[in-house]
C-alpha cells in the first residue's frame, strides 16, 4: 500500500498536467444528529413518603399493622409528543413479598409488595404503589393505563395499576385502546401504602427505621 505522502504528490502530478493554475478548496459538511423527543418524569413536590414518628406500643404483635394511604402527583413532561412506558425496580427487593396474607391497595398479591428493609433479616415491612384510571391525564383528557410484558402485547388495565418489580412495561393509551400513544403531557396520581411487619417479630426494644426505595425508569417505545 502506497503511503499519504506517495498519493499526495501523484495527484498533485496529474493536476499539474491539465493546468498550470493552482487552486485552493474548500469543504462544507451538512451534519446533524437526530434524535428522539426528550420526555422528563416528576413527582410534584417531592418523591419522598414520610410517616413520620410511629410508636412501637401501636403496633399489633401478631398481625401486620397498616399505614395510611398515601398520594404523590406523576407528571411527564415532553418536548414534542413521544410514546413511552414505565417501569419499576425495587431497590430493597431482598426485604419484599415474604408478608403473606397482607392487603395493601386492595390488593393481596405477593407480586405488588415492595421492601421496606430488614432488621436483623427480619423485614420490617412492605409497601405498594398503584396508579388509578380515573386520575390519569393524557394532554388533558381522560386515558387508559395498559401493560405489557417483554413481547410487548399490550392489555388494558381494567382499573387500578399496580408497580411491580417485574419486566413489565406500564404505558398509556386512548380509551379503550391497547395501542401507546404519543403525548407531551402526562398527570396522574400515585397510591402510596405501607404496612409494618407483626410486632413479635421484630425487635421493639430498638429504633427501627422504614427504608423503602423504588425507582421509576422511562423508556422510548
Amino acid at each position: 500500500m502506497r503511503s499519504p505522502g506517495l498519493r499526495l504528490i501523484t495527484a498533485l502530478a496529474v493536476f499539474t498536467t491539465y493546468s498550470a493554475i493552482a487552486a485552493d478548496s474548500v469543504e462544507v459538511k451538512v451534519i446533524s444528529t437526530i434524535v428522539p423527543a426528550a420526555c422528563t418524569p416528576s413527582i410534584v413536590g417531592g418523591a419522598t413518603i414520610d410517616y413520620g414518628t410511629i410508636k412501637s406500643s401501636t403496633l399489633t404483635a401478631d398481625n401486620y399493622t397498616l399505614l395510611p394511604v398515601k398520594h404523590l402527583d406523576l407528571a411527564i413532561t415532553c418536548d414534542a409528543p413521544a410514546k413511552v412506558a414505565l417501569s419499576l425496580m425495587d431497590i430493597k427487593r431482598d426485604s419484599g413479598t415474604a408478608l403473606a396474607g397482607l392487603t395493601l391497595l386492595d390488593s393481596s398479591a405477593l407480586s405488588t409488595q415492595l421492601g421496606l428493609g430488614q432488621q436483623n433479616g427480619k423485614n420490617i415491612g412492605a409497601y405498594a404503589i398503584s396508579l388509578t384510571r380515573d386520575a390519569l391525564y393524557v394532554d388533558g383528557q381522560n386515558a387508559d393505563t395498559i401493560s405489557a410484558a417483554s413481547t410487548l402485547k399490550w392489555s388494558v388495565i381494567a382499573d387500578r395499576l399496580y408497580f411491580r418489580d417485574t419486566d413489565n412495561l406500564v404505558s398509556f393509551s386512548q380509551k379503550g385502546a391497547t395501542t401507546p400513544m404519543a403525548f407531551t403531557t402526562l398527570n396522574a396520581s400515585l397510591e402510596v401504602q405501607a404496612a409494618i411487619n407483626k410486632g413479635s417479630e421484630l425487635d421493639l426494644t430498638r429504633p427501627i427505621h422504614l427504608d423503602g426505595m423504588s425507582t421509576i425508569e422511562l423508556h422510548y417505545l
